[in-house]
C-alpha cells in the first residue's frame, strides 16, 4: 500500500526540523509526501553577517533566499528515494482559493514576524503587516488547502499542535489553516489522521543535563510548549536511519540553521539564530490531533492490509518496508 503524507508548515525550515527524517524514511520505503508552505519567511532572524543585509528592515530579499534553500534541502530528502521520487512542494498562496473566498490583501501570505509577550510567549507584532499570514481570513486560506486535500486524497496530515510548537503566531495559524481545510474537505475526502511535531519532555530534559553547553536550555526550568510528557505523545518516528540525511538537509538552510560540528563528547545538535543548542535526531514525535474510525476513506485498501499484519500507527505503518513486523 501506497501511503500519501501532507505536510503542512509555515516556513522554509521548519519542514526539515520537525518531520525531515519521517520526510526521508516515507520517500525511501516508497511513499506519496507532499508539502505545503505557508509563508516565505520573509520576517525571519538570519544566521551569518553575510546575510544580515536581506532582513525586512534591510533589503527585504531573505524570501528568495529562503525559497532557494527550501528546494535544495527538499532535493536532499529526496535522496533518500531509491527511484529518485522528490517531495511535491506548494507555496499556500500559490494554490486555488475557492470561488467567492474574500479578497486578499497583496499577493502572497507574508510572514508575520513575532514579539516576545509576557512570560516567553510568542505573539502577533502590533505592526503585523495586513498580508500577514497570521491575521489572513482562516476560510480563504484554509480553501486554498482543502482543495489540495481532495485533490491529493492524503491519509496522514503532520503540521504543529496548537500552540504551533512555541507560540509562533505563523504556525499558530499553519494549525488552524490545516484542521479547518481538513473540515472542509471532508465532504469529498476524509484525511484519517494529522498529528501535531511534538518533543519528549523527559528525553529534552536528559539530553540538556548531558550537554555541557552553557547557552542551551535550563533542564530543570521552562521549555518550549511542543515538549510534552512521553504519555501524551501518541506517535514516534523513528527514522534514525535517515539523520544524516536531515543533517544534511539542515546544512541547505544556512540562513536559519547551524548543524554544530560532531563531538565526541557531545551528541547531535543544530541551533537557530538564538544560539540555543538542540537535539538533532531522527526519532520524530507527534500528538494526534485527529483519527477517523474505520477505513472506508482508504481507496488502496486498509492500513491493516499491510503484509505484516495489523499496525494500529499509520505513521508508524508508512516506515514499514514489505514483510517487517512493527516494533511493539
Amino acid at each position: 500500500m501506497t501511503l500519501r503524507l501532507l505536510l503542512v508548515h509555515a516556513h522554509p525550515d521548519d519542514e526539515t526540523l520537525n518531520h525531515g527524517a519521517t520526510v526521508a524514511a516515507a520517500l525511501a520505503a516508497g511513499h506519496e509526501v507532499d508539502l505545503v508552505t505557508c509563508t516565505r519567511g520573509e520576517e525571519g532572524e538570519v544566521i551569518g553577517a553575510e546575510h544580515a543585509h536581506r532582513v525586512s528592515h534591510g533589503d527585504d530579499t531573505l524570501a528568495d533566499a529562503r525559497e532557494a534553500e527550501l528546494a535544495a534541502a527538499l532535493r536532499v530528502l529526496g535522496t533518500a528515494s531509491p527511484d529518485g521520487a522528490a517531495v511535491a512542494h506548494h507555496w499556500l498562496d500559490g494554490l486555488p482559493s475557492a470561488p467567492g473566498s474574500p479578497a486578499r490583501p497583496g499577493d502572497r501570505y507574508r510572514d508575520s514576524g513575532m514579539v516576545v509577550l509576557p512570560g516567553g510567549r510568542a505573539g502577533v507584532p502590533p505592526d503585523v503587516r495586513p498580508e500577514g499570514f497570521a491575521v489572513a481570513d482562516l476560510d480563504e486560506a484554509a480553501s486554498r488547502l482543502a482543495g489540495l486535500v481532495v485533490r491529493r486524497r492524503p491519509h496522514v496530515l503532520l503540521t504543529y499542535g496548537a500552540h504551533g510548537g512555541y507560540g509562533h503566531p505563523d504556525h499558530v495559524m499553519a494549525h488552524r489553516v490545516a484542521l479547518r481545510a481538513l473540515a472542509l474537505a471532508d465532504a469529498s475526502w476524509r484525511v484519517p489522521w494529522a498529528y501535531g511535531a511534538a518533543g519528549d519532555v523527559t528525553a529534552l530534559r536528559r539530553w540538556l543535563r548531558r550537554r555541557v553547553d552553557p547557552a542551551a536550555w535550563d533542564p530543570d526550568g521552562p521549555l518550549p510548549q511542543m515538549f510534552v510528557a512521553p504519555t501524551s505523545i501518541d506517535a514516534t518516528v523513528d527514522a534514525s536511519r535517515w539523520l544524516e540525511v536531515k543533517a544534511e538537509a539542515l546544512r541547505a538552510l544556512p540562513t536559519q540553521v547551524r548543524v554544530l560540528p560532531p563531538d565526541p563528547a557531545q551528541e547531535p545538535a543544530f541551533v537557530l539564530s538564538n544560539e540555543v543548542p538542540q537535539p538533532l535526531s531522527g526519532v520524530e514525535p507527534g500528538r494526534l490531533l485527529r483519527a477517523v474510525p474505520g477505513d472506508a476513506d482508504l481507496p488502496d485498501g486498509p492500513v491493516d492490509d499491510l503484509p505484516d499484519g495489523p499496525v494500529d500507527d499509520p505513521v508508524r505503518a508508512l516506515l514499514l518496508p514489505p514483510g517487517t513486523t512493527p516494533r511493539p
